[in-house]
């Protein structure tokens, strides 16, 4: 291991089975004393830093957060039991090839990036806010919220925003929380309910507290000003269609709420209208940031909204599909 152990070396920690549950760090400087490791680096070790002459720093790859602890503790042999538990024999050993190119992909970093959140605000927000989109119709309710938590995360890596992810996660949890209560000031009423729990005081600071209701408030398509923060404009890139069938389905059953002894043909109609004015050539719907996702699915819906007939006949098959499985 000592000639492994590098300058630039990509490293994964014991803890957990699977290399996503695992920490993974990049060596930064080698053969470091402890009186030189100043207040920004969090000393992990059991000895008195001070006294230390052969440091490693080595930071989360994910987070940015820089550690250091003793070089002989990096090499530290599990016993056999922690080696079965971890897969691996050492407390940290550098990355395969396999795994190197492993968490390059787009999948493990979101998912990395999800799993980042501050754990107690996370369990917070699944246990208190998550059962209250049982109120919404089917097209902003809990699927749709992780969709757009998911998608926020999408964008923030693709594009390398400098962002709290925490403060993401909020807004694209509560943003559309209020739908129930009334679709057309949803938005409003959704960074009321956020603003009034006491309960995120714990995870935020006021001025942040202000910034994730702005960002939920200036989260809507239609509304006429962009929004005033970074996040305002990653939540409203999200919240986004980016899946034709997402499209069909969201427009008919929002349909049947505002309407509900319309027929279907009639829905058809209403959607395509909507899907035009929203996504059309000229649609009032903005993306913010690169996101080829997004890009890809406008080219089709576009496609597909040249043709009327065509657009209505897809959507009548997809919906009397959906009412087979009994998904709406």
């Amino acid at each position: 291991m000592n000639n492994i152990i590098k300058k630039g070396t990509l490293c994964k920690h014991f803890k957990g089975k699977r290399l996503i549950d695992k920490n993974i760090y990049k060596i930064i400087s080698l053969n470091n004393k402890g009186i030189d490791i100043d207040s920004s680096i969090t000393y992990t070790g059991e000895r008195n830093v001070k006294e230390a002459n052969n440091l490693v720093i080595y930071m989360n790859i994910f987070n940015k957060k820089l550690f250091t602890r003793e070089l002989d503790d990096f090499y530290e042999e599990l016993d056999k039991e922690k080696q079965e538990e971890f897969g691996q024999m050492h407390r940290v050993e550098p990355l395969t090839k396999e795994e190197k190119k492993e968490i390059k992909t787009k999948k493990f970093v979101i998912e990395k990036s999800i799993m980042s959140i501050n754990q107690k605000l996370k369990e917070y927000i699944e246990k208190e806010v998550f059962p209250e989109y049982d109120k919404n119709e089917s097209g902003h309710g809990i699927n749709h919220i992780k969709d757009v938590i998911k998608r926020s995360f999408e964008l923030v890596e693709e594009n390398k925003l400098d962002v709290n992810m925490d403060m993401v996660y909020v807004i694209a949890a509560y943003h559309d929380i209020g739908h129930h209560i009334d679709s057309k000031t949803h938005e409003i009423i959704s960074a009321d309910i956020m603003s009034k729990d006491k309960n995120l005081s714990k995870f935020f600071t006021e001025e942040e507290l202000k910034t994730i209701k702005e960002a939920i408030e200036d989260h809507r398509a239609s509304a006429k000003e962009d929004p005033r923060s970074i996040y305002g404009r990653i939540v409203s890139s999200a919240d986004r269609n980016n899946k034709v069938e997402d499209c069909l389905r969201r427009t008919y059953t929002y349909g049947k709420k505002l309407k509900p002894d319309a027929t279907d043909e009639e829905l058809f109609v209403r959607a395509y209208g909507v899907l035009q004015d929203k996504f059309g050539e000229d649609g009032y719907a903005k993306f913010y940031f690169k996101d080829s996702q997004y890009e890809n699915f406008l080219m089709e819906l576009r496609e597909l909204l040249k043709d009327k007939d065509k657009y209505i006949s897809t959507q009548r098959e997809y919906i009397k599909k959906l009412k087979k499985e009994k998904k709406i």
